[in-house]
């Protein structure tokens, strides 16, 4: 398997980090205090009476649209970074495959009692989707950030038209560790990673010919910080990772993306061949609001948006490939018709 493993060189980087920063103190404390671990939570990992650090447990908890706890059928690996109120870092673990689903799973900190910052990324095993801090340690908690791996051009423009892993994120603030912690702390994930779909259906329900279209998304999304806000990063264009006919049909494409905010305009773009501008060009974000607001959620918008990962979209267009917005938009199989202004 020639693909490169970055949750298996990341585990490395992380034990020849502690390795070397252990040996290099001048004191008699041992190597192995701040040295990660990996594997089960054992009665016999507990440390000693008297001893510098003490064990505390952390659970992972992510929760589906419909509030179910779905962590141990969902997440496939934890990246667990933690930092001292200066930003440090001090220790880091790392778990994968079938542990994770066990039930009430925890992971196990040997630590000095103290106050610190959690940082989690979920996801990073396939060595192909993101990549932490480019690969290199973050030993400061302003490193700990994720970047989705694109291809870049010689001319800096990026695209991404592949499946992407699940990536999942949390952060826990002011996290005391003391005496008294004998309740694991939770971290709760949020998911980083949407899939898309795109149908484009005939009005009178002729077959469309994917040849004549070009379906992409565009955003600056691909890079997120260590408390999961969007740093400046590249525009991707995004391309469909599959395309196919639905029923012989309607053309559908699907992609997938990396996280949605509120304050980013995420836009699609179709062009039809032989046609000098796009046939449609609207804010996936924006549009999304009307499904939030059809289905009276009450919840923040950005909470929407994080709350579900699957969206689809529905246009119609003639038969001259162009697109009719009399006959509305379908999302996530709701009908909406298009608004009179023409800002999206």
């Amino acid at each position: 398997m020639n693909k490169q493993n970055s949750f298996l060189t990341l585990l490395v980087m992380l034990l020849t980090f502690f390795v070397v920063s252990s040996c290099s103190k001048d004191d008699d404390t041992p190597i192995d205090n701040n040295k990660p671990t990996y594997g089960d939570n054992d009665d016999d990992d507990e440390a000693e009476e008297g001893s510098a650090t003490t064990t505390y447990n952390v659970a992972f908890r992510y929760t589906d649209p419909h509030g179910i706890d779905v962590f141990s059928s969902q997440v496939t690996s934890i990246s667990l970074f933690v930092y001292d109120k200066e930003g440090n870092l001090v220790t880091a673990l790392t778990e994968s495959g079938e542990t994770l689903k066990r039930e009430n799973y925890t992971m196990s900190i040997n630590i000095a009692q103290g106050i610190y910052d959690l940082v989690a990324w979920c996801g990073l095993e396939d060595g192909n989707s993101f990549i932490i801090n480019d690969g290199k340690i973050p030993t400061i908690l302003s490193d700990a950030n994720c970047r989705l791996i694109r291809e870049t051009a010689p001319d800096g423009s990026a695209t991404s038209s592949k499946s992407l892993q699940p990536l999942y994120h949390a952060m826990l603030s002011d996290v005391e560790f003391s005496t008294l912690s004998e309740t694991p702390v939770t971290m709760h994930l949020v998911k980083d990673t949407n899939t898309i779909s795109v149908a484009l259906t005939n009005l009178f329900g002729k077959q469309v010919n994917p040849e004549d279209f070009t379906i992409t998304i565009h955003d600056n999304n691909g890079y997120l910080a260590y408390d999961n806000h969007l740093l400046d990063d590249a525009m991707i264009t995004y391309k469909p990772w599959m395309q196919s006919l639905d029923n012989n049909s309607s053309l559908v494409a699907y992609f997938d993306l990396s996280r949605l905010t509120a304050d980013h305009d995420t836009r699609l773009t179709i062009h039809a061949t032989g046609k000098d501008a796009p046939i449609l060009s609207v804010s996936l974000t924006q549009l999304l609001v009307y499904i939030k607001d059809g289905t009276n959620s009450q919840m923040p918008y950005q909470q929407y948006l994080d709350n579900n990962d699957k969206f689809e979209f529905t246009f119609f267009i003639d038969d001259n490939n162009e697109w009719n917005k009399n006959a509305g938009i379908y999302i996530n199989g709701w009908r909406f018709s298009f608004p009179s202004s023409d800002e999206l």
